[in-house]
């Protein structure tokens, strides 16, 4: 046998394996059920775009959420890191950059890694109004999803003093009564700033006036 028989006759017995080494749809469903998450989006590309369909769409979705939701503590450390993740996701699956509901888990694993990165000290540099800038960056990116902001809002509250939260408070209290009034952190952010100057007795005023709070 030449030598170009035997690269030919090489290629041809390898096909059958590369092909085999792609996932179908009952693969990804395989994998979606034992929630191996980061398994079944290393492969979420090997369907065909023409077979990408709704089907698709809600697997890749449940496993995109499903590894986020999967994060340890040690994981949450990291803006930076969660930060990628989600930009990686939203490469790799476009379609995820229109959906609410992995936004929302996006979001909520972000403020949790806001908390992670200042008690770690690995995002704080020793600064606490650099880390609060941060915290209020994020939010204000996010203003389109207002738990956004009352997430971030009891979150600061929960070891920081409370009327600090405020301007995470802002973002999520655009309209009278919205959810985060019922908010206890939030009632106590605003019960504190009413003894604030200045700008944070300003927004104290403004939420409290919106989810109708005692003064």
């Amino acid at each position: 046998m030449n030598r170009f028989a035997l690269v030919v006759a090489l290629l041809t017995f390898a096909a059958p394996t590369f092909a085999a080494d792609k996932y179908a749809m009952k693969d990804l469903e395989a994998l979606a059920a034992s929630e191996s998450w980061g398994e079944l989006l290393s492969h979420g590309l090997d369907i065909a775009p023409s077979e990408r369909n709704a089907q698709w769409q809600a697997v890749i979705e449940k496993a995109a959420i499903g590894r986020l939701e999967d994060m340890k503590e040690e994981d949450l450390k990291s803006l930076s890191r969660t930060k990628g993740l989600v930009e990686s996701d939203q490469k790799s699956f476009t379609f995820l950059k229109k959906s609410t509901v992995y936004r929302r888990a996006a979001n909520k694993t972000i403020v949790k890694t806001l908390k992670g990165c200042y008690m770690s000290r690995e995002c704080k540099n020793g600064n606490d109004p650099d880390w609060l800038a941060e915290v209020r960056s994020f939010v204000k990116e996010q203003a389109a999803d207002p738990q956004t902001g009352c997430e971030a809002g009891e979150m600061v509250a929960s070891f920081m003093v409370a009327y600090v939260a405020l301007p995470s408070f802002e973002f999520a209290v655009t309209k009278a009564d919205a959810p985060c009034c019922k908010s206890d952190a939030l009632k106590k952010a605003v019960d504190a700033g009413h003894k604030e100057e200045g700008s944070y007795g300003e927004m104290a005023k403004k939420i409290g006036g919106l989810c109708k709070l005692p003064k």
